[in-house]
């Protein structure tokens, strides 16, 4: 579980999954049903869980790729021009004739949290079959998005097979078919990430309560992300929490993904998993700074925040 996992492989991170392009809203409220909120337009950004993943991967030091489908609009060609500027080889992405690229639309409010809607436009994940052997075997991680658990486990064995080893992100809207499928998909992955919204989903009350269980199920390493409470880290048997330090939050969209792809660029590129949490940390903090999910990544260096990390 180190950087001689990629030991002959040309790439140390595969990531396989969305793009999107996020338009951002300020709103006073976040509306529900029947309700109309006017806010103020903030911009527009790239996005998408995987390729925010990749970013925050390459910037950690690791050798990226991303295979994702973006359509043939201006907002496809934009997307692969801009990811491009963060160190990702997009290269093996598929363009689709005459389709839409995948959309969010982000509703900030005054506290910077976010509510998001996706507008998926039938090309949001490539085809597993377009997914090679030959790809997987190029990269030493993998990392495909779970949104659907069938297509993510299929990608995650055949990986196996290849000799690499699997990374999963988990939200929420993985459980939509229950909880067995997704813990299935654990038991062949190495690192697992998540946050404490998936708890009712499994059942249990707290992120230690999650990494455990996580574990449990075959996982080497599994990251928890808590937002204002911190993260915690389980690998080794030993459970490792680091404090949220306090900064001005902007926007909270893809600060997860920062972490997350931050904490796997560094283990895929030898780093000890302390030193990979305290950069995950300084990754999220950073991004949550920022307008827009990779924008942090193009601005000048910023002093990292103090971070405590403690052994439980």
């Amino acid at each position: 579980m180190s950087a001689a996992q990629t030991a002959g492989r040309p790439w140390d991170i595969l990531a396989i999954g969305d793009a999107s392009v996020d338009t951002y809203t300020r709103v006073p409220f976040f509306p529900g049903p029947d309700q109309k909120a006017i806010g103020t337009m903030l911009g527009v950004f790239g996005g998408g869980m995987c390729a925010n993943f990749a970013a925050a991967a390459a910037r950690a030091g690791a050798r990226t790729r991303l295979m994702t489908s973006v359509g043939s609009d201006q907002a496809g060609r934009d997307f692969l021009a801009e990811v491009a500027t963060h160190g990702v080889d997009a290269a093996p992405s598929l363009v689709i004739d005459n389709a839409h690229t995948f959309a969010c639309f982000v509703q900030l409010d005054d506290t910077g949290e976010k509510s998001l809607i996706g507008c998926d436009t039938g090309i949001k994940i490539p085809p597993a079959d377009a997914v090679t052997d030959d790809l997987l075997a190029q990269a030493g991680w993998v990392y495909p998005l779970p949104d659907d658990i069938g297509w993510a486990a299929e990608i995650a064995e055949r990986s196996v097979r290849a000799g690499a080893a699997v990374v999963l992100d988990l939200e929420r809207s993985a459980f939509t078919d229950g909880a067995q499928p997704v813990l299935d998909l654990v038991s062949r992955s190495d690192i697992v990430c998540t946050n404490a919204g998936v708890a009712e989903q499994l059942g249990v009350t707290s992120p230690a309560e999650i990494a455990g269980l996580l574990a449990g199920r075959g996982a080497r390493i599994v990251l928890v992300t808590d937002g204002g409470r911190g993260s915690w880290v389980l690998a080794d048997g030993v459970l490792r929490h680091a404090e949220a330090p306090t900064v001005p939050v902007v926007d909270t969209t893809g600060a997860g993904d920062a972490f997350n792809g931050t904490f796997v660029g560094r283990i895929a590129t030898g780093s000890s998993v302390d030193e990979a949490m305290l950069a995950a940390v300084a990754a999220a903090s950073r991004c949550v700074q920022h307008l827009g999910s990779r924008t942090f990544h193009t601005d000048a260096p910023e002093v990292d925040p103090m971070i405590r990390l403690t052994r439980h």
